[in-house]
Parts: C-alpha cells; sequence; structure tokens
C-alpha cells in the first residue's frame, strides 16, 4: 500500500471554517453600534460608574463619549508623580 500526503484544505474552505466559529465576530451589532467587551480594573470601573451618576448618563454612555472625546482632541498622557 502505498503512502499518499493528506490533501491540503483550500483557502476558502478554512476562511468559511475559522469565519464560522462564535468568537470570530467582532461584536454584537447593535442599531447603528457594534457591542464590544473591554477589560477594566476594578477602580477605574468605580470612577466610570461614579461620573455615570454625576452625570446622570449610563457607564456605556461615559465610555461612549469619552472615546468620541478621544478621537476628536486625540490623547495626553501626563507623567505622574513618583
Amino acid at each position: 500500500m502505498a503512502i499518499t500526503r493528506p490533501k491540503q484544505p483550500q483557502v476558502a474552505s478554512v476562511d468559511a471554517f475559522i469565519g464560522a466559529a462564535p468568537d470570530a465576530a467582532r461584536g454584537v451589532q447593535k442599531g447603528r453600534k457594534r457591542q464590544i467587551s473591554i477589560t477594566v480594573s476594578p477602580d477605574t470601573l468605580v470612577g466610570i460608574d461614579a461620573l455615570a451618576r454625576e452625570l446622570g448618563m449610563s457607564r456605556a454612555a461615559v465610555f461612549n463619549l469619552a472615546l468620541v472625546q478621544l478621537l476628536k482632541h486625540g490623547l495626553s498622557i501626563e507623567a505622574g508623580e513618583k
């Protein structure tokens, strides 16, 4: 019996397989927006929640507002005290 090489998968079928995976999508479409997941420290989340209460906004709205401001005005990183 002869030894034969296995057939190489075609690129289209590999891409289709990967694309069908549950984690292949980058966020869930919610109307005109896309839902994503982020990870933040507990202290940061406490601060975001306090700001949201102060502004009368949801946590998601505060994140969205902060990201829009970041994109419009850029990011300024200041050195902290040591």
